[in-house]
This record gives structure tokens, C-alpha cells and sequence, in this order.
């Protein structure tokens, strides 16, 4: 019932079709993807969640990206050095910017990313699970009920650590390095779905639902799996 769960699973759901419409499919199938398309895209807009948008945009961006790899096999790493610039700007923002000003734009996000970013204290230890719902509890700047701090990576920076956080951050890595090896507009359409789901996974909580979560890392473990069928000969490489 989060309308931002749906707008992120309706994101998946359009980038997965995109990319297996570029494979050579019968007429039956390609109907049935486009009606896919279609209606996700139609519950995407009635989400209005601005944070799936956000996050599907970059995630068509790097199902593009993709296609270019052979011609340009610097612009994978170069993209996505520059997609985690652009999450690290976002999450740093309340910062440097009054939070007033941006809640229009972050909602009550402009008051968890500071606080989070507040209490980090030594980046090298975090505070333990659960941290962020307790100092909520006792800060409170704004009357708003809150448990999470609506980012998986600045969560796991302060409750995690900074170790945590390479660990997860290089876990959740691990598909896109194999994506780069692929080939197939299936293979586009799944980087640009779990890059989505990642991005979006850096400025919500419904990553927390076990729908958002299986669709997303189901695409990474579809990259993961065809990456070890090519390092066995099953699959073509790219050269």
C-alpha cells in the first residue's frame, strides 16, 4: 500500500520490458510486454513518486549506456562514478541547504538526512541496529513519526559503519561488474532495472519490503548468474 513501493516495482517492471523487447521476440510476446509497459507506466504516473522517476531516468540512462560498451568501455565506470556522485550531492544537501527550503522537494527527508549525518560521530563505528529510530525518538525536530532514515547507504554508514557500508555497497556492486562482460537487450533491461532499484534503495525505506527487494536483487542475481554462464563458455563475452 506505499505508493512508493509501487512506483519503484512499476520502474522494474518497464525497464525488464524495454530491454526484452530488443530481443527478437514473436508478435505475441511483444503485444504482451508493450501492455507491460503500458500499464506500469500508468501506475508509475498515478504514484507521483518523484524518487522512482528520478531513479528510472537513471536507470534508462544506464540500460544506454550498455549498448555503448563496445564502443565505449570507459563509460560504464565513468557513468555510475558520476550516478554516485549525484546520490552522494542529494544526501549531503540538507547540509548545506535549510532544511525548510527543501522539504517541498525531500519531504520529511529533509530532516532525516541531517540528523543522520549529525550523529555519525566516528564514521569508523556505527551506533548499532535500530539507531536511527531511536535518535529520532529523542530529537524529533519536525512532528513527524519516523524509523528509518529513508536511505539504505547513510543508514548503514550510521548504524553499520563505515565498514558496513563497503561491505554493502561492494555486495550490491558486484552485478553491474558482471554487466559489463554481457551482451543482449535482456542484459540492458535488468542493469537498468537493479540500477534503478539501487538508486532508489539511496533516497527510501521500501527497500525494507520483501516485494521492492526480491524484484531488484532478483534482477542483480539474473546479471550474476548469466556473468557465471559466460565465464564458463555458456555465454558469449564481450570482446
Amino acid at each position: 500500500g506505499y505508493a512508493n513501493a509501487v512506483a519503484i516495482l512499476a520502474v522494474i517492471a518497464i525497464l525488464l520490458a524495454l530491454g526484452l523487447l530488443v530481443e527478437r521476440q514473436s508478435t505475441a510476446v511483444r503485444a504482451a510486454l508493450a501492455g507491460v509497459v503500458f500499464v506500469s507506466a500508468a501506475a508509475l504516473l498515478l504514484t507521483e513518486g518523484r524518487g522512482a522517476w528520478l531513479a528510472g531516468a537513471v536507470g534508462l540512462a544506464a540500460a544506454a549506456v550498455f549498448y555503448r560498451l563496445r564502443r565505449w568501455p570507459w563509460a560504464f565506470p565513468g557513468f555510475f562514478g558520476l550516478v554516485g556522485l549525484l546520490l552522494v550531492a542529494i544526501l549531503v544537501s540538507p547540509l548545506v541547504v535549510e532544511p525548510a527550503r527543501l522539504y517541498a522537494i525531500l519531504s520529511g527527508r529533509a530532516y532525516y538526512w541531517p540528523l543522520a549525518w549529525h550523529a555519525l560521530g566516528s564514521p569508523l563505528h556505527g551506533l548499532g541496529s535500530g539507531a536511527f529510530a531511536q535518535l529520532w525518538a529523542l530529537e524529533r525536530p519536525v512532528p513527524v513519526n519516523a524509523i528509518d532514515a529513508h536511505s539504505l547507504f547513510l543508514e548503514a554508514l550510521l548504524e553499520l559503519g563505515a565498514v558496513g557500508l563497503v561491505v554493502v555497497a561492494v555486495t550490491l556492486a558486484l552485478p553491474l561488474v558482471v554487466a559489463s562482460r554481457l551482451t543482449g537487450g535482456w542484459a540492458a533491461g535488468a542493469t537498468g532495472a537493479y540500477t534503478a532499484f539501487l538508486v532508489h534503495a539511496a533516497f527510501d525505506w521500501d527497500w525494507e519490503m520483501p516485494a521492492v527487494t526480491i524484484a531488484g536483487l532478483a534482477c542483480g542475481a539474473a546479471l550474476l548468474a548469466a556473468g557465471s554462464a559466460a565465464g564458463s563458455g555458456r555465454l558469449a563475452l564481450r570482446p
